[in-house]
């Protein structure tokens, strides 16, 4: 075995599914943190610096609007960002709106709490009561991993939806009141 010299340097990790680190490599790090979702400010925070970096004008409410569908998560804040901005080069606008934005969230069937299509469907099917996961997975025609890994993590941690002790899927309140927002958007035809 031969070593090789390196200089003193700092490893950094992470991850958004900690399920597939196994034990003894995370026993290993010497600090390990468990970070917190972004609130609605920094959101609206690191799409104004994203802005200004880049030299784009923008009306001071598209910022907020944004972070309100951003499901707390810098990437999706950014994204939403580089939509209404192909949305604004579409329309030969020379400062993105809060339309542009409305518009590549009709595009992209994304609703006004950053619901995608797949979650407002889910939460249509709920619109009829508690369900199973597997009935869920099945009538979406995806996986239950894919449910319990991509699409019931934000719903659940809103409290959009609840688990009960058999396992079904509620809708909550609130969760009810998106689900008829769900429902409406699914029923218009608008592509």
């Amino acid at each position: 075995m031969q070593s090789i010299p390196v200089a003193p340097f700092t490893l950094v990790g992470a991850t958004a599914d900690p399920d597939g680190l196994i034990e003894p490599l995370v026993s290993r790090f010497r600090i390990v943190l468990h970070l917190d979702y972004y609130t609605h400010d920094e959101l609206t925070e690191i799409v104004r610096q994203r802005c200004r970096a880049l030299g784009w004008e923008c009306e001071p409410e598209l910022l907020g609007e944004i972070a309100q569908r951003a499901k707390a998560t810098p990437r999706i804040a950014i994204r939403l960002l580089q939509s209404a901005r192909r949305v604004q080069a579409a329309q030969g606008a020379t400062a993105l709106t809060v339309a542009h934005l409305q518009r590549a969230c009709e595009i992209e069937r994304i609703s006004d709490l950053g619901l995608d299509n797949i979650q407002q469907k889910y939460l249509a099917l709920l619109a009829g009561g508690p369900q199973r996961l597997n009935v869920l997975a099945s009538m979406l025609g995806v996986s239950t991993k894919v449910l319990t890994k991509t699409v019931e993590p934000f719903l659940l941690r809103t409290g959009l939806v609840v688990k009960d002790d058999q396992g079904r899927r509620n809708m909550t309140e609130i969760g009810q009141d998106q689900g008829a927002r769900a429902l409406r958007l699914l029923s218009r035809k608008s592509y």
